[in-house]
């Protein structure tokens, strides 16, 4: 009986460590004015870029030209809100405050094992969404 407990206990604590392992976290989505705008991607869609502020949208857009150093359009920062649903995927950004995000999955994904490669391992999970510019 005892023997039984004890192995109960010992599935019971590998069973929670084995979850808490595999576990992602989904951040709730960003609420409030936000700021944003698109870029061409490496790939044949878009970028998405969405801040806080309007002055950070504006500095990492600026930055982001000067990165790339060739001739290249990009959208003006915007009023943005963002809802659940579909049109883009997004993940919190590491290098600001904010979010990088790509239409589908598979390019989000792409974006966040490009900053984990600078940040290490994360928890960051891409979230489809809305984005309604205004």
């Amino acid at each position: 009986m005892i023997h039984l407990a004890a192995s109960c206990v010992a599935l019971a604590i590998l069973t929670v460590l084995t979850g808490c392992a595999t576990t992602r976290e989904v951040l709730p989505l960003p609420t409030g004015t936000l700021w944003g705008y698109t870029a061409p991607s490496q790939t044949s869609s878009e970028e998405l870029v969405i801040t806080f502020d309007r002055v950070e949208c504006n500095i990492v857009r600026a930055r982001y030209v000067r990165q790339v150093s060739a001739p290249i359009y990009l959208a003006e920062c915007r009023q943005l809100t963002v809802a659940p649903g579909d049109g883009y995927w997004i993940v919190p950004a590491v290098s600001m405050s904010g979010y990088l995000g790509a239409q589908t999955r598979e390019e989000c994904e792409a974006i966040e094992r490009r900053q984990s490669r600078d940040v290490g391992r994360s928890d960051r999970v891409c979230q489809a969404v809305r984005v309604e510019f205004r």
